[in-house]
């Protein structure tokens, strides 16, 4: 059972790792039409620590060890000092996956994407890219548009346009108090450049 839950951990990994290339590349569709999507902050250790494929890691990291010493004291009831360091060097050999995993979750870090997300956070300032053509749309913002309200039958209807993510400028993806709110799930990277890469070449 603990193998197998190992294994799920290493697929859920896999798979958060495909969901943000497909945020990442919805940023760049996004970016080439005038947009700049910004994504949930990593820039601090509980930023990025608390993301859902940090949360994967973290327990693969600890059930690796605990299986290992599991293996070396099946029955939990010697405790020897050898059996205790061998699993804590177990851990240390699979620690590469929180490192791994830490560099998927920084999508606005530098080796990831360009920084321009981080220079409109660290100014405080969505509309500092407005004189440049450039709209800013957070990514839950974005993703509540074309995968819910776009889906209302009236919306669906009609031809898209890049106006319509446009006029998304200035929506807050604050939580707070905010009812509407929409958290991004674990799919919405690859449903929205399911959608987008459809129009990428659009011109409005």
């Amino acid at each position: 059972a603990y193998v197998a839950i190992e294994l799920a951990m290493i697929a859920m990994i896999a798979w958060c790792a495909v969901e943000y290339g497909h945020r990442r590349a919805v940023w760049f569709i996004c970016i080439a039409r005038g947009v700049c999507v910004t994504f949930e902050k990593t820039e601090g250790f509980r930023a990025w620590a608390t993301r859902a494929p940090m949360t994967f890691a973290i327990v693969f990291v600890a059930l690796h060890g605990f299986i290992t010493y599991l293996g070396l004291d099946p029955t939990l009831s010697k405790g020897e000092l050898a059996d205790i360091l061998l699993a804590v060097l177990s851990i240390l050999a699979v620690m590469f996956v929180l490192l791994m995993t830490k560099n998927l979750c920084d999508i606005e870090g530098a080796n990831a994407l360009l920084t321009v997300p981080m220079f409109v956070y660290f100014f405080d300032d969505d509309d500092i890219l407005v004189e440049r053509g450039f709209a800013t749309v957070p990514f839950a913002v974005l993703a509540k548009y074309v995968l819910i309200d776009r889906k209302d039958e009236k919306m669906a209807l009609q031809k898209f346009s890049w106006n319509e993510i446009h006029a998304l400028h200035g929506e807050s993806a604050n939580t707070d108090g905010d009812s509407a709110y929409r958290r991004p799930t674990l799919i919405d990277g690859i449903r929205l450049v399911a959608f987008l890469k459809i129009y990428k070449d659009l011109e409005s």
